[in-house]
């Protein structure tokens, strides 16, 4: 695809931590972006395997990977570690 998770992963993580207006559901973040799921899914995966965020799993949140998904203290050295970087 066109998208590149890791890029994608850390424009989620640094919105997470610098809007407190960001969702924490799925579909809103997706909207938020105007992104499918397939393009979501690998970020927050990033995301995740590095300890960067919480994610909720739950029925109910296809095609989504978890029904919330949430910043953490993680997030934010995630971010800090990154700034630098041109993904």
């Amino acid at each position: 695809m066109e998208w590149n998770p890791k890029g994608d992963a850390l424009k989620i993580a640094s919105d997470m931590l610098n809007d407190e207006r960001f969702p924490s559901a799925p579909a809103k973040i997706a909207q938020r972006y105007d992104w499918i799921a397939r393009r979501l899914n690998p970020a927050w995966t990033y995301l995740y395997r590095r300890g960067a965020i919480e994610m909720l799993a739950g029925i109910g949140s296809a095609p989504y990977l978890s029904i919330r998904v949430l910043a953490t203290e993680e997030t934010r050295r995630f971010v800090r570690s990154r700034q630098h970087l041109k993904i």
